[in-house]
Parts: C-alpha cells; sequence; structure tokens
C-alpha cells in the first residue's frame, strides 16, 4: 500500500506531462514536414538537377538536332511526321560517348566494317541497363569501346559519334527506357551547355 501511492502519484504526472505533449502539437504547425513534402513532389515533376551525365563527353558536346516525340513531315523530307523515339545531338568530330550511370552492357553491336553489319537501322549500338531497371541506348556509334557482360560506370567512356547505320551524318541516337517505357531522355539528363 505504502508503494501504491507513488507508483499512482507517479502514472497521474506522467500522464499531465504526454497530454500536454500531444496538446503542444497540435497547436504547434510542423513547417520543415511541409517544406520536405513539397521538395519531393517539385522534383518528381520538374527534375531541374540532372540524375545522369549527359550522353556526350561535356567538352565534345556542340548541340541537340532532333528532339524525342513527333517529328514533322518537313523535317522528314516530306516523307509524313512520325515519331522520334530518341534524342539525337552531334558534337565535334569523333566525339567521345559516356555512359549516362552505373550499368550493364547487355547489347552491343559493333560498327559496320569489313567484318560486322552493325545493328541494322542504329549501325554502331550499345544498350545498357541500369541498377534501378532503366536502359541506356546509344546508336550511330563509329567505334565502341566495351562488349556484352562489361560493367560500366557513370561517364565512362563507351565509344565515338559516328555515321552508321541509317542516317544522313555524324551524330549520336540516344534513347532511355524506364518502367518499360520509352521517355524523353532530356527528362532524365540535361546537355552540358
Amino acid at each position: 500500500m505504502r508503494l501504491l501511492k507513488p507508483i499512482l502519484l507517479l502514472l497521474l504526472l506522467s500522464s499531465i506531462f504526454l497530454i500536454g505533449l500531444k496538446v503542444g502539437r497540435r497547436e504547434t504547425p510542423e513547417p520543415t514536414v511541409i517544406r520536405i513534402t513539397r521538395t519531393i513532389v517539385r522534383r518528381e515533376l520538374e527534375p531541374e538537377l540532372p540524375l545522369r551525365v549527359f550522353p556526350i563527353h561535356e567538352d565534345d558536346y556542340v548541340a541537340l538536332s532532333s528532339p524525342y516525340g513527333e517529328r514533322d513531315p518537313e523535317e522528314t523530307g516530306g516523307y509524313g511526321g512520325y515519331f522520334h523515339s530518341g534524342l539525337d545531338a552531334y558534337g565535334t568530330w569523333n566525339a567521345r560517348i559516356v555512359a549516362i550511370d552505373n550499368g550493364l552492357v547487355v547489347t552491343h553491336y559493333p560498327p559496320p566494317d569489313g567484318y560486322y553489319r552493325g545493328h541494322p537501322v542504329l549501325g554502331g549500338y550499345i544498350e545498357i541497363l541500369h541498377q534501378d531497371g532503366s536502359k541506356s541506348r546509344y546508336g550511330h556509334l563509329g567505334e565502341t569501346l566495351v562488349h556484352e557482360g562489361t560493367y560500366v560506370h557513370r561517364g565512362q567512356l563507351i565509344g565515338r559519334q559516328g555515321g552508321t547505320g541509317k542516317c544522313t551524318n555524324d551524330h549520336l541516337h540516344f534513347e532511355l527506357e524506364v518502367g518499360g517505357r520509352l521517355v524523353n531522355p532530356l527528362r532524365w539528363v540535361r546537355p552540358p551547355r
């Protein structure tokens, strides 16, 4: 009995203290949590910071030449518009092509020469499977420096720009597949300038 009174008093005081904390929480807003939530939403809707490096080395990059999406018939020589599944960009002659992120080379077509035909449309071609399940594809390469089964690192040199396959001039055709769908690469990579 002697111990029961102090224990009950202690329980009463601790419950008053806990109720006071709960009341205090209800009255005090939590702006930090709101700011963090807004930042996460903004990054998902408008990724302003590139998550990966651009596929043409920043010192070699010149310009974008053809965007992702529907093409106007005038751009295709009057043959009617079609959907361009990637992004075309070009760099200086023999520009360095780099891996946009860490990954495993899963497909490799050496550029056409006397022994190899290359990819039927993209000529020298590399496809990389990244750790998050996305895939990046690099086409029209004049030289490839990796093979199937090679693990590459973000920014690693994997090839050189070329004009192989079905194209009219030297450039890089770059595709990005996220969640099993081709997406606009400019949402994940940004040109250096």
